[in-house]
């Protein structure tokens, strides 16, 4: 049912959208020989003024905190926004929990300094819900850092699923699937028991955690036909395939992000409704991703073959 609320929004992404890059635009990015001539492809785009700043992690760095900013400015309360920025503060909530001392280049409303602050003084100003999930961490990390890795990670999906928007919903749980099927061919590789699998296994996706069970202890093979339960299981048979072949990880996580862009693609003709938001959002993501390893694998002179072989999916 269309809200009101996006009457105006629809019409600007639209516009927005027509701005993205197609796949002609990262084939040619890949092709070019010097930066001026990328400048010149990113000049028509959204990415117009950040041509000049072309190392690949301050162009990204740049270019996500100005599409924050943007939606926040569109969309001042978005509760959306509030669950899907918060992914920044999980993966540096993490990352703090591993390495101890650090500071976040990117960041949503968790700082070190409110780290730190807390670990030195007891005061926890932590908004929802990390004023729980930061002290239970840290908590956890006295006996076993892994096992608070394991906690952040099971902590950020529970919370993405607090936004029920249907197609946010939809998204989450297949990339919760997603993420279970990767899981499994890592714990095989490095010659996991079922039992510490078990242990990672992230709960509310669409396939249950008896039948990931059971795609762990049959053959890598037939690891796929344990997700029948998912609409894409499809999907699931080509990676599972990828897996046994060659064991390529680099294709696999291009053939995912594949699957998730089309998923995204689905809410992309909604009107009216915050579904357009979101699969506005989640285009931006892929978008930037995608450019992001072209830039970091021109800047290590990884050859242009190797490149294109890891180009995504695109959202226009």
């Amino acid at each position: 049912m269309g809200d009101s609320r996006y009457a105006h929004v629809f019409g600007r992404l639209k516009s927005l959208e027509n701005r993205m890059l197609s796949k002609n635009h990262f084939q040619q990015i890949v092709e070019a020989k010097e930066k001026s001539q990328i400048g010149r492809i990113l000049s028509d785009t959204t990415y117009a003024e950040d041509v000049e700043k072309l190392e690949p992690g301050l162009f990204f760095l740049e270019s996500t905190n100005k599409f924050k900013k943007f939606m926040l400015s569109l969309l001042p309360g978005e509760k959306f926004f509030d669950i899907y920025f918060s992914k920044e503060d999980f993966s540096n909530v993490k990352l703090f929990i591993k390495s101890g001392n650090v500071d976040f280049e990117y960041w949503n409303n968790i700082s070190p300094d409110i780290i730190r602050e807390y670990i030195e003084t007891g005061r926890n100003h932590f908004p929802e819900p990390f004023n729980i999930l930061i002290p239970e961490a840290l908590k956890i990390k006295e006996d076993s850092v892994f096992e608070a890795e394991i906690f952040l990670d099971k902590s950020f999906f529970a919370y993405m699923l607090k936004y029920t928007n249907p197609f946010w919903i939809k998204y989450i749980r297949n990339l919760i699937d997603i993420t279970n099927f990767m899981l499994i061919f890592r714990c095989h590789n490095f010659g996991m028991t079922r039992d510490f699998f078990s242990r990672m296994i992230v709960p509310g996706g669409y396939v249950s955690e008896f039948k990931l069970g059971k795609a762990y202890t049959d053959s890598e093979d037939n690891a796929a036909k344990h997700f029948m339960a998912s609409d894409y299981f499809k999907n699931f048979f080509k990676l599972n395939e990828i897996y046994s072949k060659d064991k390529d990880f680099a294709q696999i996580e291009k053939e995912m992000d594949n699957m998730l862009i089309s998923i995204t693609k689905e809410a992309k003709f909604l009107t009216l409704s915050v579904e357009t938001v979101i699969a506005f959002v989640l285009g931006i993501e892929f978008e930037l991703k995608n450019l992001k390893m072209i830039l970091e694998g021109k800047f290590n002179n990884v050859p242009e073959t190797v490149i294109k072989e890891r180009l995504r999916e695109t959202y226009v």
